[in-house]
């Protein structure tokens, strides 16, 4: 580690790495582990499933007790622009057919220094009948279709907005997904197991929120009966940027 700032990064990063083991594991007992590996340039902690190796390798999820769906999924953390607080630079989530990885079914993505296309957006790269086909072995069947400047565009090339910076999914909504829509298998208890990791990763996001804009933050408590006392310089607004797109 180069300095303290660098070891607190990591430090954090890897309890971060640890929850997302936890969230995993309750639902595929064998699911490989999240590492969170320093990068000093920035500097930047990356978190990615690895094997015994150290390899980044996707997670499995069986339909039916067969392999299915792999999942990869790749989150920078830096600090926030206080350089207080864990902050994502930039993340990537991706779901593939087993037998046609690496070509992926979707992407959920987040880059932190974008305003368009928008910060936090979905790639759907499969044709409807590939997604048909999974949801039929899930029990389950849709489809659909997009159409562009009179024509019929790519899939993978629509930047579908899903939240902005701060109201994002997070790779459990992704899990949650997975075992709704297409039934792949998972241990008992798995709803605790995300409902716990959604909770906390939301918990993370609304703090984020409030230091964005505490006057609403305090409106609100307000309208509870609560007690708020301003410091001194006044409500500052700190975020405005990452209240947009």
């Amino acid at each position: 580690m180069s300095s303290s700032s660098d070891q607190a990064l990591y430090d954090q990063a890897a309890e971060f790495a640890d929850n997302l083991t936890r969230t995993f594991k309750g639902i595929r007992p064998d699911a490989l582990s999240f590492v969170a590996v320093l990068h000093h340039s920035g500097p930047q902690v990356l978190v990615a499933p690895r094997d015994s190796d150290g390899l980044m390798q996707p997670i499995e999820f069986t339909i039916s007790g067969t392999v299915r769906l792999r999942l990869d999924a790749r989150i920078w953390l830096c600090w926030d622009r206080e350089g207080q607080f864990l902050a994502v630079e930039d993340s990537k989530i991706t779901c593939s057919v087993k037998e046609r990885h690496p070509v992926p079914l979707f992407r959920y993505e987040y880059m932190r220094s974008w305003t368009s296309p928008p910060a936090a957006h979905l790639h759907v790269h499969a044709h409807r009948d590939e997604f048909a086909h999974l949801l039929r072995l899930g029990g389950m069947g849709r489809g659909g279709a997009k159409a562009k400047q009179d024509k019929i565009a790519r899939l993978q090339e629509i930047h579908f907005p899903v939240g902005g910076h701060r109201y994002r999914p997070c790779v459990e909504e992704v899990l949650w997904m997975l075992i709704e829509e297409f039934g792949v298998d998972c241990a008992a208890g798995w709803e605790k197991a995300l409902t716990e990791g959604l909770e906390r990763w939301r918990g993370i996001q609304l703090r984020s929120a409030i230091r964005d804009n505490p006057r609403i933050a305090s409106a609100a408590l307000e309208a509870l009966d609560y007690t708020v006392t301003p410091p001194d310089s006044g409500h500052v607004r700190t975020g405005s940027k990452f209240l947009g797109r």
